[in-house]
């Protein structure tokens, strides 16, 4: 398996992410700011989405929480919707997305403690430990991925729906069938 996810310390908040987002992603910020016109509590859901997944996740460089966010406003964009549909759209793209990214994943720190987005909480509360905090910076924790199944999956994107408040849609079964 390639080790998609990277981790970087960041301080920044969940705002923050989204401001920065909305920096790099220029073009998509009217589309995204057109989808919580239509439905507003979805700026919510984003900031808890982004809490979720904490600043310090990467995918080549690139925040976890970018690739989610930008595959859920051009998803959205391409679907000719109301806005109801929209908002299901959104968060079933989001939630997916990122459900799909860190499904296998678990990180360790030095003493031999992980933590799994299934569990329940957040990388940020897993990582409030002053000793992780510090692993973190220094670079010791450690990104490893095991194989899942595809409950697992399912049960991910559900966890991330209900923790970020997201519009819930049922998923079509095979979408979580391995490829």
């Amino acid at each position: 398996m390639i080790d998609l996810i990277t981790l970087k310390f960041s301080p920044k908040t969940s705002e923050q992410m989204l401001t920065d987002w909305f920096e790099k992603h220029k073009g998509l910020k009217p589309k995204f700011e057109k989808i919580v016109l239509e439905c507003p509590q979805l700026k919510s859901s984003v900031l808890c989405f982004a809490d979720l997944l904490s600043p310090h996740l990467f995918v080549a460089d690139y925040p976890v929480f970018f690739q989610c966010l930008t595959n859920a406003v051009t998803e959205v964009d391409h679907n000719d919707t109301d806005a109801s549909c929209a908002a299901a759209i959104f968060g079933d793209v989001l939630a997916f997305s990122a459900a799909g990214l860190l499904v296998d994943m678990i990180i360790r720190d030095v003493d031999h403690q992980d933590w799994h987005p299934i569990d329940g909480k957040t990388l940020n509360h897993w990582l409030r430990q002053e000793q992780r905090t510090e692993q973190l910076r220094e670079g010791n924790l450690q990104v490893r991925y095991y194989d899942s199944c595809e409950s697992t999956l399912e049960r991910l994107y559900r966890q991330i729906r209900l923790r970020t408040i997201l519009p819930v849609v049922e998923p079509k079964r095979d979408r979580f069938r391995s490829v």
